[in-house]
């Protein structure tokens, strides 16, 4: 039940004043008290001189009626007395008011006076005993006590009581009157109050007297005229900083790193943009109102803590490679950033991720690619090759460096290249050659660069200085490296040892000048021996062609059979084929223009041509291939026709094309297809599915010169077609079956196998047909894939954006 204010004061007031009104009551009646404990005093003492003077006259003659009269003499009608009387053996004989327990005629006078403590008046009272002289009587014992003090108590407090009721509902009506003037201004000013609580200041007080509630009334007034021009002015500005505050946050939405606030006490998060959930899957009503640890972000105590050692220490953190998890589990690469801010007095921290997952798999994938290339490098170890950026800087330093010129890639990558590995002779004259060609003068750390800047690159012979002293003849081509768009960024330099094949020139070179010498002296006697060493020098120029091709060929296959192995061979025969087609064109040619042609000529020339273009054909059409294969590794989706077609005819038309070479093999294919599976898809991929398998069988899977059936069937599937290609060959190793699906993993590397078949099937499959491929096999217990596609392919999604990639 509510009070009101009015109702307060009132209870107080009267409250008050019933205390006030008890305290005086109490001290009148402490008062009175005295005074009617003075008069019971006399009135007693009265009744005893009484007494005395009674006796005292009749003294001799005193009898029982005679001292009973003597008692009611001295009694007064506002007193209570007793009188007991006691015979020469101290025994009662006469007793009179007596207000205790009855006293027998036995009762000495010691035993009356001790039951007179036990009597039951609570009024002043004493008692007396008096010693009589007579025959008769030996004591008067008598006592008294008053009793008009308690009814004079009592009237006193009645009276009290009814004035003190006459003031109290006095004081209530005046209360009353006075409050209701009260509470009349106070409603005023309480209405007045809660307008201004509900935001109307248009409110004002008419009453503006001299008082307190007139001093309050202009206190509010001159408030609320003050409190609406500020409230006005707050409000444009509150409107302007919202408006500001809502381009801040559709800003801080907009950018798509990752930015959480939260107290560094507890970790509280006090707000998580739009990239939070985009990079974590957290919604903002998940993470705002939690602590970090609440939320499983993967961010742990240990992470908090030192990010915030290196914040107190350093004041900011940058760039601090971690790891969160994301709502499904996944985990993602990020750099975090993070500030301290002073909010509400008290320490926060802005932490800023960013997602760096797809800069970590392409610099994975740019690693793995540099260690390919390094080992495909280090792999040439009869050749020296040597990279550098446009400064100098040695990049790379392979094991045929270190091991032509003794120095250790450690000790050369991220120095200076250099120059004392070359002949300063060599140098300073072809800084001179240059200096004449350009009309410039040309520094010498320029020789080794400036062809290949303009021309792209310049091979030339030089001599080099190993470590130990040795000196090389070595045949060193310098090539430009440039960036996509066209800046050269650094130098690359190929050295091969060409000092045995120099030396084994000179001394070739020698021996021809001595046996021209001694066939001029011994020219007459030595027919003979001119024929033989004719012979010789026929064979040494062919020695000499061979060791220089061969040379040649040993520097180029080393490269070649490391950086592209499969494609060398075909490339290989066709060259070989075409040079000699060309020679046997420039003969045929002779002979017609010198009129000597015949038909035998032409009829070879003719199977030569024939047999040449069957081996052009073959080996161009593998390298075609092969570059196919190449390009089909990443699918790309949009390159192919979409269609709706019949699941039978499209594998009956490709395996119809394959007939013919399975005709070569002593393996046979079997086909169960239903005729009323339709598909909306690509058919396209579908045969390049069914073409791969057939060929991964064929090469992998049989044994040469053996027997072997392969199976192809399909079934629909609700709203899918399940094909299902097996065969009955060698199995593959429960080692191999991990791997089989990677691109370039193949058993028959450099036999037939490029390892990219199961790959291109794998792709197509899963990202251009929607569907799911699995695989098993047991030891010598054949292979089966099981291939599962939708019956309508989903959309193709738009083409990924390649980055360009360059085969040596």
């Amino acid at each position: 039940m509510r009070i009101t204010l009015k109702w307060k004061v009132i209870v107080g007031c009267i409250l008050l004043e019933i205390i006030a009104l008890a305290f005086i009551a109490g001290i009148n009646f402490e008062i009175n008290n005295d005074y009617l404990d003075q008069i019971s005093q006399n009135r007693l003492q009265q009744l005893n001189t009484c007494l005395n003077s009674q006796f005292e006259h009749r003294r001799f003659d005193l009898k029982d009626d005679v001292v009973a009269s003597l008692m009611d003499a001295c009694q007064t009608k506002d007193s209570l007395t007793y009188f007991v009387l006691f015979d020469q053996n101290d025994r009662v004989v006469l007793k009179k008011g007596w207000p205790g327990s009855e006293l027998s005629g036995t009762t000495s006078l010691s035993s009356a006076i001790s039951a007179i403590g036990s009597l039951p008046w609570k009024t002043p009272s004493f008692y007396n005993s008096m010693l009589l002289t007579t025959p008769q009587y030996s004591h008067l014992l008598y006592g008294g006590t008053t009793v008009f003090k308690q009814q004079a108590q009592f009237e006193l407090a009645k009276k009290a009581l009814v004035l003190s009721l006459i003031a109290i509902v006095l004081s209530i009506a005046f209360f009353v009157l006075l409050m209701g003037w009260l509470s009349r201004h106070l409603k005023m000013l309480e209405n007045a109050a809660n307008e201004i609580l509900v935001g109307n200041y248009d409110v004002s007080i008419d009453y503006l007297g001299n008082d307190e509630i007139g001093r309050v009334g202009f206190a509010i007034n001159l408030v609320t005229t003050t409190l609406k021009n500020e409230i006005q002015a707050l409000r444009k500005s509150e409107e302007s900083e919202r408006q500001t505050a809502a381009r801040m946050l559709k800003v801080i939405d907009a950018v798509p790193d990752f930015m959480l606030l939260s107290r560094i006490s507890d970790a509280y998060i006090i707000y998580a943009n739009a990239g939070v959930e985009n990079m974590t899957g957290h919604a903002y009503s998940e993470l705002v109102g939690k602590t970090i640890d609440e939320v499983e972000l993967g961010i742990t105590k240990a992470q908090r803590k030192d990010w915030q050692n290196q914040l107190n220490r350093n004041g900011s953190l940058t760039n601090y490679e971690t790891i969160i998890k994301h709502k499904d589990g996944s985990l993602i690469n990020v750099l975090v950033s993070a500030s301290l801010l002073e909010i509400d007095n008290a320490a926060h921290v802005l932490i800023i991720c960013r997602d760096i997952t797809d800069r970590k798999l392409v610099e994975a994938a740019v690693a793995h690619a540099n260690r390919q290339l390094n080992y495909v490098l280090d792999a040439a170890s009869e050749i020296a090759i040597i990279s550098t950026d446009v400064n100098g800087i040695v990049q790379m330093f392979n094991r045929g460096a270190e091991k032509m010129l003794g120095y250790r890639a450690r000790e050369q990558i991220g120095m200076p290249m250099r120059f004392d590995i070359h002949d300063t002779y060599e140098l300073v004259q072809r800084s001179k050659e240059l200096s004449r060609q350009f009309g410039r003068e040309v520094q010498t750390s320029e020789v080794l660069t400036l062809i290949p800047v303009k021309l792209g690159s310049e091979t030339r012979n030089w001599t080099y200085i190993c470590k130990n002293g040795q000196r090389l003849n070595v045949s060193l081509t310098v090539t430009r490296v440039q960036d996509g768009a066209g800046k050269v960024v650094g130098f690359l330099g190929i050295a091969r040892d060409i000092t045995l094949q120099l030396q084994a020139e000179q001394a070739l070179q020698e021996l021809n000048y001595q046996l021209e010498k001694r066939v001029e002296e011994r020219t007459a006697e030595l027919g003979e021996t001119n024929k033989n060493l004719a012979n010789t020098m026929h064979n040494l120029q062919l020695a000499q062609a061979e060791l220089v091709r061969s040379e040649k060929l040993t520097a180029l296959g080393d490269i070649v059979a490391v950086v592209a192995h499969e494609i060398n061979t075909p490339i290989g025969n066709c060259l070989t084929v075409a040079t000699t087609l060309r020679d046997r064109s420039v003969e045929l040619y002779e002979e017609v223009e010198q009129g000597t042609i015949r038909r035998s000529s032409l009829s070879r020339y003719m199977n030569d041509s024939k047999t040449g273009m069957d081996i052009l054909i073959r080996g161009l059409n593998r390298s075609s291939e092969l570059v196919s294969n190449f390009k089909q590794v990443a699918v790309d989706q949009t390159s192919e026709q979409r269609r709706v077609f019949k699941l039978h005819k499209v594998v009956n038309e490709v395996v119809a094309l394959m007939i013919p070479m399975l005709r070569k093999t002593p393996y046979k294919l079997s086909i169960s297809i239903p005729e009323d599976i339709s598909m909306d898809s690509f058919p396209g991929p579908i045969e390049q599915i069914v073409t791969n398998l057939i060929n991964n069988s064929i090469l992998h899977a049989f044994e040469e010169d053996k027997q072997g059936n392969m199976t192809l069937t399909a079934a629909k599937q609700d709203q899918n077609v399940k094909i299902e290609f097996s065969d009955d060959g060698k199995g593959i190793p429960e080692h191999h079956l991990n791997r089989i699906f990677d691109p370039f993993f193949t058993t028959k590397l450099g036999r037939g196998g490029t390892g990219l078949g199961l790959n291109i099937v794998h792709n197509i499959v899963r990202k251009m047909l929607g569907g799911q491929i699995e695989v098993s096999s047991q030891a010598s217990g054949g292979t089966s894939f099981v291939i599962v596609l939708p019956l309508f392919a989903p959309a193709a999604s738009p083409p990924e954006k390649r980055q360009s990639t360059h085969f040596i």
